[in-house]
């Protein structure tokens, strides 16, 4: 009779440890979307000052958010599959030649036009990670973010 009650609380542990990692894995996934999409957003204004020749504000938080990119993809490199995180790393350097055109950093051609480009690249990761999660959602159905 005891054998089967500790085998009955391993199997619930294991149970809860698994669903603990899962939740974990689809925090990091979000997180990874989350940054982008607001570092994309982050970068529209900037990157259009710079274009008409003028120096861009809000330069604090572009840095600020390309450090937030940097971390929550050292955490997809644990969580995420390979093929994942390869992907989020080609997308962070996409973004970061806008990055480095609104910091005057770099020259880049039609850089407006670059940085709507971020936008189709977001789309493609969010299919990546729906895809990792195996989230089944129709494609104007947003993969939810947690605060």
């Amino acid at each position: 009779m005891s054998g089967q009650l500790i085998n009955v609380w391993r199997e619930e542990r294991r149970r809860d440890i698994d669903a603990h990692w899962r939740e974990e894995r689809f925090d990091v996934h979000i997180a990874v979307l989350a940054a982008f999409r607001d570092w994309e957003r982050a970068l529209e204004k900037p990157v259009a000052a710079r274009e008409t020749g003028h120096e861009p504000g809000g330069l604090d938080e572009l840095r600020a958010l390309d450090d937030r990119v940097q971390q929550v993809l050292s955490g997809l490199m644990i969580f995420g599959p390979h093929t994942l995180a390869a992907a989020a790393d080609d997308v962070y350097l996409e973004f970061r030649q806008c990055h480095d055109y609104a910091l005057d950093l770099r020259d880049l051609r039609a850089p407006v036009k670059k940085q709507r480009y971020l936008g189709v690249l977001l789309l493609g990761l969010r299919q990546q990670v729906r895809e990792a999660l195996q989230i089944t959602a129709g494609p104007d159905v947003e993969v939810p973010v947690r605060v």
